[in-house]
């Protein structure tokens, strides 16, 4: 950790507290602990403050990062993340400190939120402009009250070893010579997931479909009981709770049919190693895909038109390779840091 303060931060919070109380650990949690590690690499004091048997708390308890820091220090700013009520209702009872709150999905603000957002003054931090516009119509805030995170990978985490296709390839049982589709989420209606299975049916290419579980939702719960009751084609291969890095290793293009996408982080991630993306253009991935460029939308309705069109670009080796050289140039205005640059230009 660096000693010497930079200077663009005179005058800011000294301690920053994070907090949620998310049981599992999705998009919303990675982005949480991210920003709290690169708030630390800006010599910022952070104090986690989570359940200890969630997923998040559990990620926390193993990271050195924060393991110095006493849970019970007092801050001058918190940062939350906008998953449940409780951590809200909790940082409430502190007067006195600036508050932003991590906006990472559209179906987040109930009537309890809403309430606490007009009752306590609150930055809402947002991870993408389809966020910020749902959260902005919903609450009738002014635009300037809320900013959106240039968040995305840290590039310099990113591991692209010459034999990592081959290693991941052997923890799924997939050959090296076969063409993989891969598309990584959690069990969720939004994510269409049994719509793409019947897409890649009697096809020749096969689909790996990495998904969460843990956050035992009702669409959760429901949404695993429909993908359980489908005969999968042997083509479709499903794995649950992957490490992403492994997942993307394995594949050569990501795909999605969701129909709402808060940020699309799994392809700021692919893109970062040059796989290729495909997805719908509804949410989080039109603020940094390109139709044509860096990725292609699946823009139709019909299953059928979506199939079509996808399997026709991706035998075209000049559309995916054209797709994988501009992927890798797309993310070096996002990072963790720079998102926790805002957060401390905007709370100090």
């Amino acid at each position: 950790m660096r000693k010497t303060m930079d200077s663009r931060f005179e005058g800011q919070p000294s301690i920053f507290k994070l907090a949620a109380s998310e049981i599992g650990f999705g998009g919303g949690e990675r982005i949480f602990l991210d920003i709290a590690k690169a708030l630390v690499k800006l010599d910022i004091s952070v104090v986690i403050s989570t359940s200890r048997n969630s997923k998040l708390g559990q990620a926390v308890n193993e990271d050195d990062t924060f393991n110095a820091l006493e849970r019970n220090q007092k801050s001058k700013a918190t940062v939350l993340v906008a998953n449940d009520f409780k951590s809200l209702f909790q940082s409430s009872l502190s007067f006195g400190i600036r508050r932003g709150l991590i906006c990472h999905g559209p179906w987040e603000l109930t009537w309890k939120k809403k309430v606490y957002l007009k009752l306590f003054k609150v930055h809402l931090l947002c991870v993408s402009n389809y966020v910020a516009g749902f959260t902005q119509r919903g609450l009738r805030l002014h635009r300037s009250k809320i900013d959106v995170l240039k968040y995305g990978p840290d590039l310099r985490e990113i591991n692209v070893v010459s034999d990592g296709k081959v290693l991941a390839r052997e923890e799924f049982g997939i050959l090296p010579e076969d063409t993989v589709v891969g598309s990584l989420s959690r069990y969720h209606s939004v994510k269409r997931i049994d719509e793409l299975i019947e897409m890649f049916r009697g096809r020749e290419e096969i689909l790996l479909l990495g998904l969460s579980t843990g956050f035992n939702t009702q669409d959760e719960i429901q949404t695993k009981k429909i993908v359980d009751n489908i005969k999968l084609p042997p083509n479709v291969k499903i794995f649950e709770n992957v490490k992403s890095e492994v997942f993307l290793n394995a594949i050569d293009i990501l795909i999605s049919l969701s129909s709402s996408e808060t940020l699309g982080l799994t392809f700021l991630e692919a893109s970062a190693r040059g796989v290729p993306s495909f997805t719908t253009a509804k949410g989080g991935p039109n603020d940094f895909l390109i139709h044509g460029l860096n990725g292609y939308f699946l823009k139709h309705e019909s299953l059928r038109e979506n199939a079509e069109e996808f399997f026709n670009l991706i035998k075209d080796k000049r559309v995916l390779d054209r797709l994988s050289k501009n992927a890798k140039d797309m993310n070096h205005h996002r990072s963790p840091e720079i998102s926790a640059i805002q957060i401390i230009g905007i709370l100090r």
